[in-house]
């Protein structure tokens, strides 16, 4: 699926744990990028994983627009930066 057909549309998470994610913006020359909107219906979950990358290197930035009334909590074994509002995990390298 192109990169256009999937702007602006909810579709189902990766991981296929419950999350929903919409892309907002994203670029392939001259530095690859994408942004989206993730969802997290309650109940969802995401279990522990590593995002594998083809070459090149990775960094998430996650930031918290709506905080949950409990639970929701981002966890990251070594974040490069981190507060209440969300975090910059470390890069994964292929």
């Amino acid at each position: 699926m192109s990169m256009l057909s999937k702007l602006f549309r909810w579709q189902r998470g990766r991981q296929q744990t419950g999350y929903d994610k919409m892309l907002l913006a994203g670029m392939y020359w001259p530095v690859t990028f994408d942004v989206y909107l993730l969802k997290f219906p309650q109940g969802s979950e995401i279990p522990p994983h590593t995002d594998n990358v083809q070459s090149g290197k990775h960094y998430r930035l996650n930031i918290v627009l709506k905080q949950a009334r409990s639970g929701g909590e981002f966890v990251c074994a070594t974040p490069i930066n981190t507060n209440s509002h969300g975090s910059l995990p470390t890069q994964s390298d292929p």
